[in-house]
């Protein structure tokens, strides 16, 4: 079933979409509203007989159950967490998100990641997000699902992702001074740290 097209009005800051009449679940021509496409899509998904025609879970949905299925409790609790976040800030209620996953292309899986890169994502999120749609796709692709999965077709550009800026630090004149302090003691007490003359050199002069 083709999506209609989502339109933007300027008199009231909101999108909306109309819904054929053989599309509609009451068989009537109906407009619906959303503060963003995704919320108009997902609307448009409640109001028609796109999920009851198939039997196969939307994106969202299905990456839930994988994610509870095989990673919590498998995996250390870290990890599902950060799977889980992707799933809750980037899948859940998405373009890509509210669409049954046999009728997600390479294309759309593209874009996602176009717009993440866009939008200013780092290269080891968008890593994160291949991972968790990979699982997802993979497991349905097991469960007959998907004929094909998309996700193998998928090439993230990564070297457009931003690089997070590295602070750049060094050492105060203070801690020069107690860093030269200590090895003095160390040497004329004990005579440790033969090394760490070497180190100071290093220090002062970059």
């Amino acid at each position: 079933m083709k999506i209609p097209k989502v339109t933007y009005r300027q008199n009231d800051g909101r999108y909306m979409m109309t819904i054929p009449a053989r599309q509609s679940l009451t068989g009537i021509r109906k407009t619906v509203y959303g503060a963003t496409e995704e919320e108009v899509i997902y609307h448009f998904l409640i109001e028609t007989q796109y999920k009851e025609k198939s039997s196969v879970p939307t994106l969202e949905d299905f990456t839930e159950t994988v994610l509870k299925t095989h990673v919590w409790d498998v995996k250390e609790d870290t990890t599902y967490d950060k799977y889980e976040g992707i799933w809750r800030n980037h899948i859940r209620g998405s373009r890509i998100g509210v669409k049954v996953l046999n009728q997600i292309t390479v294309e759309e899986l593209m874009t996602f990641f176009k717009e993440k890169i866009k939008n200013g994502y780092s290269d080891s999120t968008l890593r994160t997000m291949h991972t968790v749609l990979e699982k997802t796709f993979l497991s349905a692709e097991q469960n007959e699902y998907v004929k094909r999965n998309p996700m193998k077709y998928v090439e993230v550009p990564y070297q457009k992702c931003q690089r997070p800026q590295k602070k750049k630090e060094s050492y105060t004149e203070e801690e020069i001074w107690k860093l030269e302090a200590e090895i003095n003691r160390a040497w004329k007490e004990k005579q440790q740290y033969p090394y760490s003359l070497a180190i100071l050199i290093m220090i002062c002069t970059g």
